[in-house]
């Protein structure tokens, strides 16, 4: 990974430094206004979009992942099997365990308390209430690993499920819903949905920059700008100089863009580990300005 982000930063400032000196001054400083333009252009149709994109096109797939995950997963099941095999002489309905995850309490706790006014001692409960919850988390984790498939963004239900102790109080109350349909949508809404959005906004920017930016070269190129200059060495040399600048914006883009999708998705993901890029050009010089 670190190997590439060298490569990828290294070749972004060269490539535009080739380009400006190909270019010269003037041209160039044309073409990195244009491109300027089209970052900005694209961020503001980001902002205004993204929400919209992924509640028509991609909210439906990832709840409708959830949703199979939901109908697997019968924790008042699953709590009671734990309890038997741990030879807990207790049993719990389907109301008391739905009644016991409040969405903020942490569910080993709301299970511990649970079998306390079942009559049972605070270090068995404790003991008992801690190998539940792991139970449970357990058959999540897996049950998401079977029923969700590798795009981009189910990957983002993964993630959830990986971080599932920072979310466990809402995937509990969520899993404990007797409505498949409704846990998904809490579950979506309170779990995955700052994960997913992240990604889907890192899409959009990209495919909005490359319309933008063909669009704003397209009617360079149809008007003609400086298209009869006469280049010398000073202002090929110029334009090297600018295109150093624009390679190093891109890069920063970049690293923004890394910065994003790490802060939604955790220091260690599927997408980008932080310990592998430490001691890369792109981390050194440019994401630690974000991050």
């Amino acid at each position: 990974m670190s190997l590439y982000l060298d490569i990828f930063t290294a070749a972004a400032l060269i490539l535009c430094v080739f380009a400006g000196y190909w270019r010269g001054i003037f041209k160039y400083a044309v073409l990195l206004l244009t491109s300027l333009l089209a970052v900005v252009v694209s961020l503001v149709f980001t902002q205004l979009t993204t929400e919209n994109v992924y509640d028509r096109f991609v909210k439906g797939k990832i709840s409708k992942g959830l949703e199979s995950v939901c109908e697997a997963v019968d924790v008042e099941k699953t709590v009671n099997e734990k309890l038997a095999e741990m030879n807990v002489d207790i049993t719990l309905d389907a109301r008391s365990v739905n009644e016991a995850f409040d969405g903020t309490t942490r569910p080993s706790e709301s299970i511990k308390g649970l079998l306390e006014s079942r009559g049972l001692d605070t270090e068995r409960a404790e003991e008992a209430a801690e190998d539940v919850f792991s139970q449970v988390k357990y058959e999540a984790k897996r049950r998401v690993s079977v029923d969700i498939d590798e795009s981009v963004f189910n990957s983002a239900i993964k993630q959830a499920a990986d971080d599932f102790d920072k979310q466990s109080a809402q995937i509990f109350f969520a899993l404990s819903r007797d409505d498949p349909a409704y846990a998904a949508e809490l579950l979506e809404e309170n779990v995955v949905r700052g994960i997913a959005l992240p990604i889907v906004r890192v899409l959009l920017f990209f495919v909005y920059l490359l319309l933008f930016e063909l669009a704003a070269r397209a009617i360079v190129l149809i008007v003609g700008v400086f298209s009869h200059m006469k280049l010398t060495v000073g202002l090929r040399l110029a334009g090297a100089a600018l295109g150093a600048f624009k390679g190093a914006l891109y890069v920063l883009m970049a690293a923004y863009l890394a910065a994003e999708l790490i802060t939604a998705l955790g220091s260690v993901n599927n997408y980008i580990s932080l310990s592998q890029c430490e001691d890369t050009l792109l981390f050194k010089y440019f994401f630690a300005v974000f991050y």
